[in-house]
């Protein structure tokens, strides 16, 4: 198996990899916001970091809605199961932002407002792939 298809399969949130997705977005996403306070300390003047920052505070609800999308185009018996899936994901995207908090209270870590907005992306794509691609 190559190195390509397994990335997919991942992203796919194939029935044998869900455990390893699991994992690695989950590091990903706090990683993430780590990132992301990190550029918002240090160039608080930057316009570029500035985009920056709003990119990354809602890239990893980009990136669920992209694999309930090509997890219910390939695995269409799982399209309902998948949000479910990313519902997880969004605990360590909220712990993400939690650490953001212990090492600078000011920042905007774990605000839920933005964990909405992204939810607002993430799971009408979702539920609208399963209603297309699901087989109830």
């Amino acid at each position: 198996m190559s190195e390509f298809s397994t990335v997919l399969d991942m992203l796919s949130l194939a029935p044998h990899t869900v455990r390893h997705t699991l994992v690695l977005f989950s590091f990903a996403f706090m990683i993430n916001y780590l990132v992301r306070t990190a550029y918002m300390s240090e160039g608080t003047r930057s316009v570029f970091v500035h985009v920056l920052v709003c990119v990354l505070t809602l890239l990893p609800a980009v990136i669920l809605a992209g694999m309930l999308l090509l997890g219910a185009y390939r695995y269409p018996e799982r399209s309902w199961m998948n949000p479910g899936i990313a519902a997880l994901l969004y605990v360590p995207w909220y712990a993400g932002g939690a650490l953001t908090r212990l090492a600078r209270p000011d920042t905007e870590g774990a605000d839920l407002g933005w964990l909405a907005m992204g939810a607002l992306i993430t799971f009408p794509i979702g539920f609208a792939v399963a209603i297309v691609f699901g087989r109830a």
